[in-house]
């Protein structure tokens, strides 16, 4: 797909799009919805689309000590992702209410690595920070 693909679906709205896919019959029509939770936190950025690279995580759960380099998988697959890239996170944890999934560190890093932004089905934090960054966030909400 080229960046003429992505930059004509920024310009096709949810519905459009959803039910040129229903009519395609690219995938069963009961599979693929975004759960009601999931919202958009900057809707002044418009639209975002991008090659997805997606991770499973647990962030609540204490496993053990913390190791800085747990994220440098997620970073290198970003980095050698199609761009832009839009990164989608799935809570494992059992506290997926609790977990903050990106701030403004993470937000920075991935931006820099060609990430335009986040969906996540728990949490986000740093709103202010990350919306100058002009990062998407798509989550639940927001979380300290």
């Amino acid at each position: 797909m080229s960046s003429d693909w992505i930059e004509y679906l920024k310009s096709v709205d949810t519905p459009t799009l959803s039910n040129a896919i229903e009519l395609l019959k690219l995938r069963p029509r009961h599979e693929g919805f975004t759960p009601l939770e999931v919202r958009c936190l900057f809707p002044e950025l418009g639209r975002m689309a991008g090659y997805a690279v997606t991770a499973q995580v647990e962030t609540v759960t204490n496993s053990g000590p913390r190791d800085p380099n747990v994220f440098l998988e997620l970073y290198e697959a970003v980095r050698d992702s199609r761009k832009p890239a839009v990164v989608a996170f799935q809570e494992i944890g059992a506290h997926s209410s609790y977990a903050a999934h990106c701030g403004e560190v993470m937000a920075t890093i991935l931006s820099r690595l060609g990430a335009v932004g986040l969906v996540s089905d728990s949490g986000v934090r740093d709103i202010p920070e990350v919306r100058r960054l002009k990062f998407h966030y798509f989550a639940r909400g927001a979380v300290a």
